[in-house]
């Protein structure tokens, strides 16, 4: 062999060298680069799955949250914070006049009442544990339809109401025979939030 070929023959075998040097390097580099990609989609698919759980219990809460929204306001309604008990009685009045009764006496606490009511009757609310219970009595005149017409009606009605006693006797002003007029006596308590 001339020198040259041996020359040659070297740099043939660093070529091959070099050759097989960067076809392992680029090798390992691609398994890596699949395993890195492989489990950045793992990953992401394990993030993916994570966040669409989360997305759908922050879906439930929010309809757990319009739900107890709804239920705020009604027991707003049901149990205000006022102590105002003149809407309250008003509407009763409004209501037994509209079914056919006439409002004889209303009794807050141990005081009789007439016309719009006072601070001085609130005066009379019991405190309880996160509220006040005022109670009250109304006496009616007419008939005893009317009397259970009204009696359902404070059983509808938006704030909470607690029919404690109800006393039924025939009016005796009345001298009609064939009356069936009464005076009912409704002891009942409502409520207020502290």
């Amino acid at each position: 062999m001339k020198p040259t070929a041996k020359k040659y023959n070297r740099i043939l075998k660093a070529i091959l060298a070099i050759s097989l040097g960067v076809v392992v390097v680029a090798t390992v580099g691609a398994w890596y680069y699949i395993f890195y990609q492989s489990n950045l989609m793992s990953v992401s698919k394990t993030e993916a799955n994570f966040a669409y759980k989360a997305y759908n219990v922050l879906s439930g809460l929010e309809v757990q949250m319009k739900k107890y929204a709804a239920s705020n306001q009604i027991v707003s309604e049901s149990l205000p914070k006022s102590k105002d008990v003149s809407t309250f009685i008003a509407d009763v009045e409004q209501t037994a006049a509209g079914n056919g009764l006439k409002t004889t006496e209303i009794t807050i606490g141990s005081k009789s009442v007439k016309g719009k009511t006072t601070s001085q009757e609130f005066s009379q609310t019991i405190s309880k544990d996160g509220y006040y219970e005022l109670p009250m009595t109304l006496t009616f005149k007419g008939s005893y339809n009317s009397v259970t017409k009204l009696l359902t009606d404070l059983n509808n009605y938006r704030r909470i109401v607690v029919v404690n006693g109800l006393n039924i006797k025939k009016d005796i002003a009345e001298t009609s025979a064939n009356s069936d007029n009464v005076v009912a006596e409704i002891q009942l308590s409502i409520f207020s939030r502290k």
